[in-house]
């Protein structure tokens, strides 16, 4: 691993962001760290140029990949790595009470060259200690940064997540997220990241939701066997669907059928 950082010995507070440390970071796949302190309303900036990254903070899983910014908040724990052959990224660790950007969400993001050098003239006023202009720096670099993703990120959100949507139902019985993305020209992390801020799930877990609420209409609707309705939505044999809909809807498909009639012919 090669590092280019410094790291000031203590807090220097320049309202209404201070900035604790800077690093540029090319790593490889051994590398690992695991923060067990954790500063309280401490910030980690992280702007991936190149490779894959995994996250763990406070117990739940982030993956980013090249061109991402992510600004990580860690109440009790933080662990990441190098998720590939090499990871090179931008490390600052900040404080600020104007954060603007969802903590741990990864946005798309491709830094221009004023913008890398912005972190680069931040390293070195750290080098020599001169931690308010460094500050200053970083300022204008994540402003900057604020207001590019947000503006990519207003309207390119629903257009993937509503054709993402429609590719599933009109894929229902031959779905894999790994040819969802190909489909749509995206990362597996950021369709993720997408749903799980939009929908508060995954693309996997929407997706069964999806086909077993397609196999409530089947059943209600038609006279098909449960085999049937399995193959035709997908599922490995009519025993995975019967299980998966039990754990969703807590009954089987057939007593679903069966209290369904009952209840349409008492309407009659």
């Amino acid at each position: 691993m090669y590092q280019d950082m410094h790291v000031t010995k203590k807090w220097e507070f320049t309202e209404p962001m201070a900035v604790w440390s800077i690093y540029k970071l090319f790593t490889e796949k051994d590398y690992i760290i695991n923060h067990r302190i954790i500063i309280p309303d401490k910030y980690f900036f992280i702007y991936t140029m190149e490779g894959v990254g995994h996250f763990v903070v406070d117990d739940e899983p982030l993956v980013v990949g090249s061109n991402s910014l992510v600004v990580v908040n860690a109440k009790r724990n933080l662990y990441y790595r190098c998720s590939g052959p090499k990871w090179n990224f931008w490390l600052i660790e900040f404080k600020t009470t104007h954060l603007r950007l969802i903590p741990n969400h990864v946005y798309p993001l491709t830094l221009s060259k004023a913008g890398a050098k912005l972190c680069t003239d931040a390293l070195e006023e750290f080098k020599q200690e001169r931690l308010q202009t460094a500050a200053a720096l970083f300022q204008a670099l994540y402003y900057t940064s604020c207001r590019m993703v947000q503006q990519a990120d207003r309207g390119q959100t629903h257009r993937l997540l509503n054709s993402a949507l429609l590719y599933m139902r009109e894929n229902i019985g031959r779905f894999s997220v790994k040819e969802l993305c190909r489909y749509l020209n995206v990362e597996e992390w950021t369709l993720r990241n997408i749903f799980m801020r939009e929908l508060s799930t995954s693309p996997k877990r929407y997706f069964e939701y999806l086909r077993l609420e397609e196999s409530k209409r089947y059943l209600e609707t038609t006279s098909l066997s449960i085999a049937a309705i399995a193959t035709q939505l997908g599922f490995s044999n009519p025993g995975h669907f019967s299980t998966a809909f039990r754990k969703e809807y807590g009954q089987a498909p057939m007593k679903y059928r069966q209290d369904f009639n009952v209840g349409a012919d008492s309407t009659k």
